[in-house]
């Protein structure tokens, strides 16, 4: 079972810019809070590798190990490294896409927990809610950093 949450804005920046601030995790945390410590992250070129841990309505997640994949400048993606150990509980999908309009850039951000079975119904159940507004309020953090 997946739990999503997904949110457009329009800025008066360029894709580049948009995608840019999202590349740089250390700043792009002031907007998304789920974010924790960050281990690490390689990248190159238009992929890479971030490892770091989150927060979920204030409780701290493990560590995951996440691909990044940029398609220069439409598009973003990160997703978890399946696991290799059985105590995996959530694997991850974000998505940002960068279309120019007349407006300007208008972004697309998506995100997806896929919790392991028996935790699924209870994720759901305490997250559902939170995600959702936390995606909204994350979008409205973004657009006034790239004010």
């Amino acid at each position: 079972m997946a739990l999503s949450a997904e949110g457009t804005i329009v800025v008066a920046r360029t894709p580049r810019e948009v995608l840019e601030l999202v590349l740089d995790l250390d700043r792009y945390r002031l907007a998304d809070r789920k974010f924790g410590r960050i281990v690490s992250l390689e990248r190159r070129g238009n992929r890479g590798v971030v490892r770091y841990s989150g927060r979920l309505r204030g409780l701290p997640t493990p560590v995951d190990t996440q691909e990044i994949e940029l398609v220069p400048w439409s598009r973003l993606t990160f997703r978890s490294v399946p696991s290799r150990w059985p105590g995996s509980i959530a694997a991850f999908e974000g998505l940002f896409t960068c279309e120019e309009t007349a407006q300007g850039t208008s972004v697309l951000h998506r995100e997806s927990f896929t919790f392991a079975r028996p935790l699924a119904p209870l994720a759901e159940a305490f997250l559902g809610r939170w995600f959702a507004e936390e995606m909204r309020r994350e979008l409205a953090r973004l657009a006034e950093m790239l004010r």
